[in-house]
């Protein structure tokens, strides 16, 4: 008896751990980015999404080019960054470089089970610069 408080200790802790777990995993998706109008695998990482009560969305990224692209092709969505958004009338809105207007990497995209789907658009000092599809899923 007098170690049950010890045990009961150890194991309200490991439930908080788990549940603490089981939490970040909801958040944690793997970002593939196809170039263009082709299904070429131009950039893959990965994306922590927080999403709001209030719709609103932020979280971080860290990703690289792949396939012999280059920031040249894809613009400054390779490396790490945080990124901010919202889901508004069914769709979400994420910017990969918040604050940068332009210089940035903006995600268009519709929600289905455990993954996001849509385009990619860099808008760089010239306007559009280079563009593509994206999928976010869940790990």
């Amino acid at each position: 008896m007098k170690n049950f408080p010890k045990i009961l200790t150890i194991i309200v802790c490991f439930l908080l751990t788990c549940e603490d777990k089981n939490q970040d995993d909801d958040k944690q998706y793997e970002y593939t980015a196809y170039y263009g109008k082709s299904l070429r695998v131009c950039v893959q990482g990965k994306m922590e999404l927080n999403i709001g009560t209030d719709s609103t969305i932020t979280g971080t990224w860290k990703t690289e080019a792949v396939g012999g692209f280059s920031e040249n092709d894809v613009g400054p969505q390779i490396g790490t960054g945080e990124l901010k958004g919202n889901i508004k009338d069914g769709k979400f809105y994420l910017q990969m470089n918040p604050g940068f207007i332009d210089n940035n990497i903006d995600l268009t995209g519709v929600s289905f089970v455990d993954e996001y789907s849509g385009t990619w658009v860099w808008i760089s000092f010239v306007g559009l610069t280079s563009s593509g599809s994206f999928k976010l899923k869940k790990k």
